[in-house]
């Protein structure tokens, strides 16, 4: 990760409860899953955090119906199995909400982009120019 020095504070864990901690734990920069960890809640990594797998048997499985991991800004994860239920993310971001300033918006505007459907295309002709509207 840029801007971290090479022996960042690094933390190991084996249960679900040390795995919450440490994503909280804005010190730790590098956490390492060793083992299986089974009903997890979704977490979050801080900035700068970074999330691997001590093995190639290393996994979080998160509770039914919950998304996985949240990232957040230069995060790395690595060398783990990350298991969500199907109509979940096992990784998301959210991104920032979109402020919009009403007194700079034309009345005008539409915020969605017009639907077209096949009979509404307009007719070109071989020089480009539009035939019928």
């Amino acid at each position: 990760m840029k801007g971290r020095p090479v022996n960042s504070p690094e933390k190991s864990v084996t249960t679900v409860d040390e795995l919450v901690a440490a994503t909280k734990d804005t010190g730790v920069h590098h956490v390492v899953v060793r083992g299986s960890l089974a009903n997890a809640p979704s977490i979050r990594l801080s900035p700068g955090q970074s999330l691997r797998g001590e093995d190639d048997v290393s996994e979080i499985n998160f509770t039914a119906g919950t998304d996985g991991v949240q990232l957040s800004s230069d995060n790395r994860i690595q060398s783990i199995r990350l298991n969500a239920t199907p109509d979940k993310r096992a990784i998301f971001n959210l991104a920032p909400p979109l402020i919009v300033c009403p007194a700079v918006i034309s009345p005008n505007l539409s915020l969605r982009p017009p639907s077209i459907t096949r009979h509404q295309q307009p007719r070109v002709s071989d020089s480009g120019k539009e035939l019928i509207k």
